[in-house]
């Protein structure tokens, strides 16, 4: 590699293959940089990694490349499909050089002078690479002109004179016919020949015309060939110079529009299966993206459907965790399928989505299973409900939000019943246990689990509890009944005992009543008053019989006070009859707070006491004691 620039003079290069000061290219640097892809000996079939030469024209890697492989083994490491292409087409291009003799005869004068061989070469080269290049780049027009281009370009022109041998053009064509034979054999036929016509006249124009027309060689002249005729001295210099030419420039003036043009077949034909590739890749990756896309559209969907609202609170209550696992199948599957064609998904917001789910779903049977059948069911919550366990083993949720707060209720909910719970059975345990009655148990302890086990929701726990109470009340009630029955049998023989003492009570005084007793007065067992009411004489209410003496009335109402029989207030007299001048009246108490009627029924009232004398203050009843019984 050089370091200065051959155009401009500018240095240093550094190994570029541009000049950075005037443009130019430097082929010195190709040549080298193509050198080194050689040794480094590229696995690949096409060993020039374009991409090096960014910057340079193909046409001068081309031409490097070629001068760089200037045996056929060495071209076939550069390139094996130019190598062979051209290893095919070797023939043709010899036979297609024209000799001296084919020279002399086709003679004539040209039309304007011929530059520098070289100069014509490179640029009909850069030329013909470039428009060939653009044209399969570009998928234009068909170029059904090359070869007639390619055929009058390839004329060798010699000190200004245009040799035109017929049979070299002929072989020219045959040539071209060949190449395109050639290309159509490959995949890229269709492209070249919907390539655009590529007129000769813009190589031609390169070459500036000129009017004046050298000396034509001499038509007497005889020609050279069998004849053996003599050549005049400067036709056979003339000759003898453009056979020279054409030894040194047939070889890279033949082979060149055809490199070129395979060249260009072959990048063309490469670049644009690259493209097509490329582009079914992205087509290809773009409808894999919109399957995924629309995938993931559908389980969003069948995601949203789990919630009962559109504001994905609540789950409903028909959905089952077998549903929410074939989701959680197809989004991995997804997942994988995504990951395999390279394109995006959203995978990781649908697996949060469903794990947001599959959360609350753990939530609601958790709570549910607390109970005896479901409470919550989608957004509503079933009151009333009783639990079925001794134990409230969930936490409740620390979100703020609608949820939260309803599990949260339902959960507070389900620990209160279980305090009331616990209350009960502690109650009925007291009166109740190993599945009997307790034997001390008491009326007054059933009564108070009886009041703990109303306090609970309806359900088994307290069904349970309700039937051994039940059995409580049951062995309680025959206690009760039996004390009761003994209890009237005492208070039966107690009774009959005091009849008989009474009825002999009765009798002896029937026999001793005081003086001042009326003969009418007659106690009796019913306690009923001993005297009978005298209408008439009740009816004489104005008779002076029934003025109380003075002091009488208080002294006998203290006395049955003082002895327990009434209470002040709790009193009243009824006037009974008139015997010898004197009225009687009957006491009445008139409620049970005596100490004489503790006992007593609230019916047995007015209760009859004793019957008085209102002038003398006697008195008695059905007692013992001649006042009450």
């Amino acid at each position: 590699m050089i370091n200065k620039c051959p155009h401009c003079g500018f240095e240093p290069l550094n190994g570029q293959m541009v000049c950075p000061r005037c443009g130019e290219e430097i082929k010195e640097n190709i040549a080298g940089k193509l050198a080194t892809i050689k040794e480094n000996n590229r696995e690949n079939n096409d060993s020039v990694k374009w991409s090096d030469f960014k910057d340079v024209s193909i046409g001068s890697v081309m031409e490097e490349s070629l001068n760089e492989a200037t045996k056929e083994d060495d071209l076939a490491d550069v390139n094996p499909i130019l190598a062979d292409y051209i290893k095919k087409h070797k023939d043709d291009y010899e036979e297609t050089l024209p000799t001296a003799e084919d020279d002399k005869d086709q003679e004539k004068e040209a039309s304007f002078p011929v530059p520098e061989n070289d100069q014509i070469e490179s640029q009909k080269s850069h030329t013909d690479l470039e428009e060939t290049k653009n044209s399969v780049h570009d998928n234009l027009e068909p170029i059904a002109e090359i070869k007639t281009a390619e055929s009058e370009v390839s004329e060798p022109i010699v000190d200004g004179e245009k040799l035109s041998n017929e049979g070299t053009a002929i072989k020219n064509d045959q040539e071209t016919e060949n190449m395109a034979e050639t290309a159509a054999e490959s995949s890229e036929k269709e492209q070249l020949e919907n390539l655009p016509e590529n007129d000769d006249s813009s190589t031609v124009n390169q070459i500036e015309p000129i009017t004046e027309k050298d000396e034509a060689l001499d038509n007497s002249a005889s020609p050279i060939g069998d004849q053996g005729e003599a050549v005049r001295p400067d036709q056979e210099e003339k000759i003898d110079n453009l056979s020279s030419t054409e030894q040194v420039s047939k070889s890279p003036r033949k082979k060149w529009p055809f490199v070129l043009l395979a060249a260009a077949i072959i990048l063309g034909g490469s670049g644009y299966g690259y493209y097509v590739h490329d582009q079914n890749v992205k087509a290809q990756a773009q409808q894999e993206q919109q399957k995924i896309e629309k995938q993931e559209t559908a389980i969003q969907t069948q995601l949203a459907d789990f919630y009962t609202d559109n504001t994905h609170q609540f789950i409903k209550s028909d959905k089952t965790a077998n549903q929410l696992a074939d989701l959680t199948t197809q989004v991995n599957n997804l997942k994988e399928a995504a990951k395999s064609a390279g394109t995006k998904d959203n995978t990781e917001e649908l697996t949060n989505e469903i794990k947001s789910i599959q959360e609350k779903m753990d939530i609601i049977t958790q709570v549910n299973n607390l109970f005896e059948t479901p409470v919550v069911r989608g957004s509503e919550i079933k009151p009333a409900t009783a639990i079925k366990g001794s134990t409230i083993d969930i936490e409740p949720l620390t979100t703020d939000d609608e949820f939260s707060k309803t599990i949260n209720n339902v959960i507070s909910d389900a620990k209160s019943q279980l305090n009331d719970l616990n209350t009960a059975k502690k109650a009925v345990a007291v009166v109740y246990t190993d599945e009997k009655v307790k034997d001390n148990a008491t009326r007054q302890q059933y009564q108070t689990a009886q009041k703990a086990v109303a306090k609970l929701v309806e359900g088994n726990q307290k069904k349970t509890l309700k039937a051994n109470l039940e059995k409580v009340d049951d062995v309680l009630s025959k206690k009760e009944a039996a004390e009761t029955k003994k209890q009237q049998e005492a208070q039966a023989a107690a009774a009959k005992k005091a009849a008989n003492d009474n009825a002999q009570s009765e009798s002896e005084q029937s026999n001793n009543l005081p003086a001042e007793a009326s003969p009418n007065m007659q106690p009796n067992n019913n306690n009923a008053p001993i005297m009978a009411i005298n209408p008439s004489a009740v009816a004489d209410t104005n008779n002076t019989a029934w003025v109380w003496n003075a002091g009488i009335q208080e002294k006998v109402i203290q006395t049955c006070i003082d002895r327990g029989y009434i209470v002040a207030g709790g009193y009243y007299l009824e006037p009974v009859t008139i015997e010898n001048g004197e009225g009687y009246y009957n006491l009445f108490a008139t409620n049970t707070r005596s100490s004489l009627l503790k006992g007593i029924s609230e019916k047995a009232l007015p209760y009859y006491i004793v019957t008085i004398n209102c002038k003398t203050g006697y008195f008695r009843g059905n007692g013992n004691d001649h006042t009450i019984r």
